[in-house]
């Protein structure tokens, strides 16, 4: 079996600021060879190289097998080919995207956006509990109540009294596999759960007001009355834009090409890239070489620093041309 899978994830960021798992992973490149692997398998690989959490409905075989080529793709986009191959739907939720049966993303979708407005209803106290973020993991053969008692002490620690007394009647006994997941609120958390047996969480104040009662519904029917999601970013939950003169911050991690990654962030700045490729012969250096770096809060200078800096190489911009080459750096002239 062979598997290659490399994945260029890019993201502005207003300082102090930073988007949502869904959000983040969306538009990143996906440069992936993997063949036959099982659906679970192929997807915890490209969620994890794109830092976007992937969540497979458990109504879906999670072992059928998928082979899949891609060449710089976007992630919508490799998602969309993946949904077309294991013939299910994805639905983009705030922080997460799923693969759901065939017809019934719009449900999924719609049960995020009720959860999200459910939540501005509550007292702020509750409001605030529910949206403390934690990451979240578990062994195989984990039962889902389990979990859920888990998110319920969670939340005692937070000094709120949850309860769901249709727990064991509305959300059958299972065992699942083992997961780690990435910070997600303690309300996406239960609806994690919820989701995977066609339910989703109302939640009620009792007249206390550090107590809450949540009572598992169906998952409703599709919006048929709001605009639909763009193909790339989720709408909801979008950072705030960075004051005009603020020089902007990017975090990066990355496993690729030299020549992929000065292409990616030349497109970020609206520059024409220019490898001087005699230069780099001559130092032994092919442009295709794998470069691997993370480098968070960074500027344009430091990132493309970070990027050329491993090879000993320099680069430099004059007007809106992006060099690299070898050799001492020259004047950098900012368009």
């Amino acid at each position: 079996m062979f598997v290659r899978l490399i994945a260029v994830g890019m993201l502005a960021l207003a300082a102090g600021h930073s988007l949502p798992a869904a959000a983040v992973g969306l538009d990143m490149p996906v440069w992936a060879s993997l063949q036959h692997l099982p659906l679970r398998t192929l997807l915890t690989r490209v969620g994890s190289s794109t830092g976007t959490l992937l969540v497979l409905d458990r109504q879906i075989d999670p072992t059928q097998p998928v082979s899949l080529t891609t060449r710089g793709e976007p992630l919508h986009e490799v998602l969309k080919k993946i949904a077309d191959l294991a013939a299910v739907d994805v639905a983009v939720l705030d922080s997460s995207v799923w693969l759901v049966p065939l017809g019934e993303a719009g449900r999924y979708e719609e049960a995020d956006r009720l959860r999200q407005t459910m939540l501005a209803r509550l007292p702020k106290f509750s409001r605030t509990a529910l949206s403390h973020q934690a990451t979240w993991q578990w062994d195989a053969g984990t039962t889902p109540d389990a979990l859920v008692n888990e998110l319920i002490a969670d939340a005692s620690q937070h000094q709120l009294t949850l309860s769901l007394p249709d727990l064991n009647t509305a959300i059958p006994h299972d065992h699942l596999p083992a997961a780690s997941l990435p910070p997600l609120t303690l309300a996406e958390r239960f609806e994690l759960v919820a989701m995977q047996y066609g339910r989703r969480i109302e939640w009620s104040p009792s007249r206390r007001g550090q107590q809450v009662t949540g009572r598992l519904v169906p998952l409703p029917a599709a919006s048929t009355t709001r605009s639909p999601r763009p193909a790339g970013r989720p709408t909801t939950r979008q950072p705030r834009q960075p004051v005009a003169t603020a020089q902007p911050l990017f975090t990066l991690r990355a496993t690729a090409p030299l020549a992929t990654l000065i292409d990616t962030v030349a497109s970020q700045f609206n520059l024409e890239p220019a490898i001087d490729r005699e230069a780099l012969r001559r130092q032994g250096i092919d442009p295709q070489t794998i470069v691997q770096l993370e480098v968070t809060d960074a500027n344009r200078d430091e990132l493309l620093t970070a990027i050329v800096s491993p090879l000993d190489l320099t680069w430099s911009i004059s007007g809106t041309r992006l060099t690299i080459t070898t050799g001492p750096a020259t004047e950098t002239v900012r368009p």
